[in-house]
């Protein structure tokens, strides 16, 4: 039984070594890598001087801009519905205002009635009960 467990266990480590010595010689590649340590550098292609490809960044930032111009008209006409909102709030809120303060003024009776309101409680016996 211990010379399996041990043969089991010298192979799982010529395994693991042989794997390791065969990463090492044959790596892996991988599409888009450079293999190079660089990678956080921009790197220019030296395009610059090229007309077709002046041209083909141009046009896409035509498009782009097309773009924004776009969003910003969507954007402009929102803003004119909301300011058509607002300016319908406000106006609500102020006869609320109004309509308010006039309900307040119109409610409250004559000095001559409230002061009879008044003294009525005094005039009036209290109600009691009898057992």
């Amino acid at each position: 039984m211990e010379k399996i467990l041990s043969y089991m266990l010298i192979f799982a480590l010529v395994s693991l070594l042989a794997y390791s010595v065969k990463c090492k010689l044959f790596p892996t590649i991988r599409e888009g890598a450079t293999g190079s340590k660089d990678d956080d550098q921009y790197k220019d292609p030296g395009l610059g001087q090229n007309p077709l490809y002046l041209a083909t960044i141009n046009a896409s930032n035509i498009t782009y801009l097309k773009n924004r111009i776009g969003d910003i008209s969507k954007l402009r006409e929102q803003v004119d519905a909301m300011k058509e909102q607002v300016d319908s709030n406000s106006a609500a809120v102020q006869a609320i205002n109004s309509q308010m303060q006039n309900t307040g003024k119109s409610s409250i009776p004559p000095q001559k009635d409230t002061e009879r309101m008044a003294n009525s409680a005094n005039t009036t016996k209290p109600i009691t009960t009898t057992p």
